[in-house]
């Protein structure tokens, strides 16, 4: 009986945490997760559980997914569309290195050496995966497209639309052809309209590596029937 009142309990608490809202309904917490009130969301946003947000000057963009077990220290900006497996830290600040101790505790003075620690921002754009447990340290940008490998610890910048791998991450290889690659990032369809998004259908079902010819035909159609012109000249000034 216990039991069974106490999976009850369980499914309501899930229930009201998968409901729970910020900036006009937009964003979904799962539970045990801290400081979401640190972070300026895009809207739209899915939390997983065992999420913490540490330090202000956090940002995530629209529709940006961050699974269970997630660690973000800002200052760090997150674009559009990124998704998050479960473990991944990110660090926009760091231990001091070069002074007597690396302990920032309150325990050491009420917490005296926090005042050295390094601040770095990272910069992270838009339709980025990160992967299971991967890492990426203080200063760090990572371009739009990017892809970081489970397990990575990045230490350096990633180009866009670049697959990185490893301890510390390196380039395995760039996504796509260098014209694609141009394309995509002058096309921004993370900046789209919903009304716009299904202008991409034919792009979202077609393999960019095995047919470039045909991805470089597409990309230039939607860039040149306006689409991207009118989204510049809506964009504040």
């Amino acid at each position: 009986m216990r039991r069974r009142v106490a999976t009850g309990i369980s499914k309501v608490v899930d229930r009201r945490l998968r409901s729970q809202s910020m900036h006009g309904g937009r964003v979904v917490v799962g539970r045990d997760t801290l400081g979401t009130r640190n972070v300026q969301w895009g809207g739209e946003n899915i939390v997983g559980r065992n999420c913490t947000f540490v330090a202000k000057k956090i940002s995530v963009g629209r529709r940006t997914t961050i699974n269970n077990a997630c660690h973000i220290a800002g200052p760090v900006t997150i674009g559009a569309y990124c998704s998050f497996a479960p473990g991944v830290a990110v660090f926009g600040r760091d231990h001091p290195t070069r002074h007597l101790t690396t302990y920032v505790g309150r325990a050491l003075l009420g917490g005296h050496m926090k005042r050295h620690a390094k601040v770095a921002p990272v910069q992270i754009g838009n339709d980025v995966y990160v992967g299971h447990g991967a890492t990426i340290l203080s200063g760090v940008t990572v371009g739009d497209g990017a892809i970081i490998a489970a397990g990575a610890v990045v230490t350096r910048d990633v180009d866009a639309y670049t697959l990185v791998a490893g301890n510390p991450a390196t380039a395995v290889k760039q996504r796509f052809r260098n014209d694609v690659v141009t394309a995509l990032l002058r096309l921004r369809w993370w900046e789209f309209e919903d009304a716009q998004l299904a202008r991409l259908r034919p792009l979202l079902d077609l393999d960019l590596e095995a047919e470039p010819d045909r991805a470089l035909e597409l990309l230039r159609d939607l860039t040149g029937n306006g689409i991207r012109d009118h989204l510049d000249e809506a964009a504040p000034s």
